[in-house]
């Protein structure tokens, strides 16, 4: 997995996983839940697990990232079907969720499938 081994490589470093709850999806997903799905890909350090609700991914990612002083923040590509993905390209309301980051954050910027 891409941040065991980005966490074997940084001396002390920690891994945090954060998720969004989007108020206009209605999530409600828990940090239990998470914590619980994720522990078997993680070897001997367990991630801090945090959720936070928003309107924008991208700001909440910035924000968390920007109190952690967060050095890597990896994000995972978008898991929307391809032909909502392009329609949400073509109206303009595709986040850009990377390029946020890189202007608001100091953290270098990993996107993974």
């Amino acid at each position: 997995m891409f941040a065991n081994d980005i966490r074997k490589s940084v001396e002390k470093g920690h891994i945090y996983v954060l998720h969004v709850n989007l108020f206009q999806n209605g999530d409600k997903t828990h940090r239990n839940d998470i914590r619980h799905a994720i522990s078997p890909l993680f070897e001997e350090h367990s991630p801090t697990v945090i959720t936070r609700s928003g309107f924008l991914v991208e700001e909440t990612i910035s924000t968390e990232a920007i109190e952690l002083d967060a050095d890597v923040v990896v994000i995972g590509k978008s898991q929307k079907p391809k032909w909502r993905r392009l329609l949400s390209m073509l109206i303009g309301n595709e986040p850009a969720v990377e390029l946020h980051l890189q202007e608001q954050t100091t953290a270098t910027v990993e996107v993974v499938e």
